[in-house]
């Protein structure tokens, strides 16, 4: 039976009172999961929404429908994010490492925050690495090479490489290393735009596909295989354990992402020369570059045992997109005359934080009678996250010069259409406490709370204000600073009907912390009267937005059967979501106004169940089936919202679903070999905002996708084949549109939009190679 430690304490999973899926390190192996895009398809509730324009702030992690609603919010923190995520015992920002030399992965379903602190009010993801060993000397090499189905013309092989050695310094000291490289090709084609507005666009307009002459803006040819991607990295730990006390870990972790454009494509495209195309004035170039310290330390006095976590993280983002479109349009581009040159949108993000957190944990056995016992934790936390923001579009000196009228160079006179900076200081400072009372052998109550005071010290610089319709008055300053103190209980009762039958059911709260909105964006004609609609006469009343609060019951099964060789879980559950936060486009009230603020939008329920399944059928062949069924909608909405009550509530899929069928064998006595097939379905999504009306364009359709991995072992060795993406499927994961494509050149007040989907890798062949020594 598998242990975690999703309470803080190691136990076995059917004991602990959440509904939890779990992927141990053979695990990830034997499927061939290497990221967040491998085993988020795999765990029913979980949803990645993939890599898009938003993930300045962390990666898109959805747990059973509760969504990231303030993505795109340019002043966010680590306390926003609605899913959390700890590397080891660390709460660290939405991070997508590289899977190498990990022990799991547990993912917690609902709210985690009395026990893991801010930003997990959905759900949580943790990760924890394998921890230096003193016994022996060992390590791992792994190489393996890939190729796209060749139907899509991909840029090269993809390769990856990851090397892990444990080195036993001496009985009480060890140092554990891993590194890792790997580059994935291109798939996605881009058509560059010239900016002549009589150009032929769409599959009427994909001309000299088969050119690969350039590069240059004004080409208007294509540029294949554009989304080629690279990651490394590396992880070391030195570990002192003198004696059965004391036990101390300093890590150091770093990870890099850099892809040459993002995974975006417009299904509008699709041709059969090019299935996975999109039209644009420019690459969209993105990286993401993680550094993560951390000394994690406990000391056991007996009766109990004290812990410490002391962490730092630097995390930075860069991105460029293409914003031509809508820039066009807001400088006064009526479609007519030619675009001068590409206008991206671009954000460097830096994000520093220190966190230390000091536990004290203890149980007695025999309490109060025989059978009777107690765990207990009380601790203490403190974070601090200093974030420098840093926003813009420009154009090309060709517009200040060349720009036919209507068309106009930027108001401000320079390349610069708008330029921002948020710098920000969030502080949390939180006390905890739990406790599981055993009254019988079969029967506990568990009681835990976390009070947590957040603040948020923050100032905001913008120069021009274009996008809300109005001319630069210079540089416009505010400060947005927010405090808030909340507490988060927790309640569980268990009872185990046998020694392989567990019941249990649980309530838990979560919260995410309010903010400001950069109020100078709304004070012009077109934006006040967009709030008036809305509901709001005084713009200054739409400047700060409060919390939202996630309240959760459930209540399920855990049992083992025939011997073990049958695991069954079954939970049903209720999530409340009160004071929903999310971004109110103001263009959908009033076109004069391109703006959009964030703003507390209404309420939803999500009803719903997971059921889970592991069979060994035979001493070679196991089976195993997972699913959700999660009816997520909006309860209610504010006055004046377009929003409507019974929608379906954003990036919740009615049904997900997880199969596989895994035999092993043994062909000759020397010889171990595993066949298995993997299959994960996700169901329609719905992705329009909370507070807009259902949109058919934000509608995902449902994607299946099955994979295939034979593997032989002989003495050290393991060679692997594998399929990936058998079916070949385009599963649309997630999306942005952008007002006003490029065919009208109408901007962000236009009828026209560019849909762009974010998709993965097609069918994909492999081989690897591990070496264990």
């Amino acid at each position: 039976m598998k242990k975690i430690t999703a309470e803080r304490r190691e136990e076995k999973v059917k004991d602990v009172p959440i509904t939890i899926t779990v992927f141990d390190g053979a695990a990830l192996e034997e499927r061939g999961l290497t990221g967040l895009t491998d085993y988020a398809k795999y765990v029913p509730g979980l949803i990645y929404n993939g890599s898009g324009i938003g993930e300045r702030s962390g990666p898109d992690i959805v747990i059973r429908g509760v969504a990231n609603s303030r993505l795109f919010d340019f002043e966010t923190n680590i306390a926003t994010n609605t899913t959390g995520f700890v590397y080891g015992d660390l709460p660290a920002y939405g991070l997508d490492p590289e899977l190498v030399d990990v022990q799991r992965i547990e993912v917690l379903k609902g709210p985690q925050g009395t026990l893991w602190g801010a930003s997990a009010m959905g759900g949580l993801v943790r990760v924890v690495p394998n921890l230096p060993q003193f016994k022996e000397f060992s390590g791992t090499v792994v190489g393996g090479v890939s190729a796209l189905d060749p139907g899509y013309g991909a840029s090269g092989n993809g390769w990856n490489f990851a090397a892990v050695v444990n080195t036993p310094l001496s009985d009480v000291w060890a140092v554990r290393f891993s590194f890792h490289g790997s580059t994935d090709p291109g798939y996605l084609n881009i058509h560059v735009l010239s900016g002549v507005p009589t150009q032929a666009y769409g599959p009427n307009g994909l001309v000299a596909f088969n050119s690969l002459q350039s590069n240059v803006y004004g080409a208007g040819e294509f540029l294949k295989a554009v989304n080629k991607s690279e990651a490394g990295g590396g992880r070391v730990a030195l570990r002192f354990k003198p004696n059965d006390q004391f036990d101390a870990t300093l890590a150091f972790m770093y990870d890099s992402k850099q892809t040459d454009s993002l995974p975006n494509y417009e299904p509008v495209l699709t041709v059969p020369q090019s299935r996975l195309t999109a039209d644009k004035f420019q690459l969209e170039p993105a990286s993401t570059n993680y550094s993560l310290a951390s000394l994690e330390a406990s000391y056991d006095f007996g009766p109990a045992a004290l812990h410490s976590i002391t962490g730092w993280i630097d995390r930075r983002h860069s991105s460029s997109v293409d914003f031509a479109g809508i820039t066009y349009g807001a400088l006064g581009g009526d479609g007519k005359v030619p675009l001068p040159t590409p206008a991206p949108v671009t954000f460097a993000v830096d994000t520093r934080v220190i966190s230390q957190e000091l536990r004290l944990q203890g149980d007695a056995k025999d309490l109060f009678w025989t059978g009777s016992g107690l765990n207990w934790t009380v601790g203490g936390f403190y974070q601090r996250e200093n974030r420098n923001a840093i926003g813009g579009v420009t154009v090309g000196a060709a517009w200040l010069t060349d720009a036919q009228a209507p068309l106009h160079a930027p108001p401000s006179g320079t390349e610069t259409v708008w330029n921002g900076q948020y710098i920000a200081t969030y502080t949390n400072k939180s006390e905890f406490g739990d406790l599981t009372l055993h009254i019988t052998p079969r029967v506990a109550v568990s009681l835990g709370a976390r009070h947590s005071s957040q603040n948020v010290d923050a100032t905001r610089n913008d120069f021009s204000d274009v996008f809300a319709s109005a001319p630069p008055m210079g540089n416009s300053t505010i400060q947005e600073p927010v405090s808030e103190s909340k507490t988060t209980p927790r309640a569980a009762v268990t009872f185990a009907a046998t020694d392989d039958i567990n019941f249990y059911a649980a309530y838990s709260k979560g919260f995410r912390i309010g903010g400001h909105n950069p109020i100078g964006n709304l004070n012009t004609p077109g934006c006040q009267n967009a709030l008036a609609k809305f509901g709001i006469t005084d713009p200054a009343s739409a400047a700060e937005f409060k919390s939202d609060e996630i309240k959760d019951v459930e209540a399920g099964i855990k049992g083992a059967f025939a011997g073990g060789r049958v695991t069954a879980n079954l939970t049903v559950f209720r999530v409340d979501w009160k004071d929903l936060q999310t971004a109110i486009q103001l263009d959908q009230y009033d076109k004069g106004c391109g703006a959009s603020f964030v703003g507390n939008a209404g309420a939803a329920r999500i009803n719903g169940g997971d059921v889970e399944l592991h069979a060994l059928l035979t001493n070679h062949l196991q089976f195993y089936l997972a699913g959700q069924y999660a009816d997520g909608k909006i309860v209610s909405v504010v006055q004046g919202s377009t929003g409507k009550v019974g929608a379906a509530l954003e990036s919740s899929p009615k049904t997900q679903a997880t199969a596989g069928l895994e035999y092993r064998m043994s062909p000759r006595p020397e010889w171990n070999a595993t066949a298995r097939i993997d299959y994960a379905y996700v169901g329609l999504r719905n992705l329009s905002n909370t507070n807009t009306p259902v949109d058919p364009n934000y509608q995902l359709p449902a994607y299946s996708s099955v994979n295939l991995r034979l593997s032989a072992a002989h003495d050290t060795w393991e060679y692997t084949v594998f399929v990936n993406n058998l079916t070949d499927t385009t599963p649309q994961l997630g999306i942005y549109i952008f007002s006003g494509g490029p065919g009208n050149y109408s901007g962000a007040f236009a009828p026209g939009a560019q849909r762009f989907i974010t998709t993965s890798p097609p069918r994909t062949f492999g081989i690897a190679v591990r070496k264990s020594f």
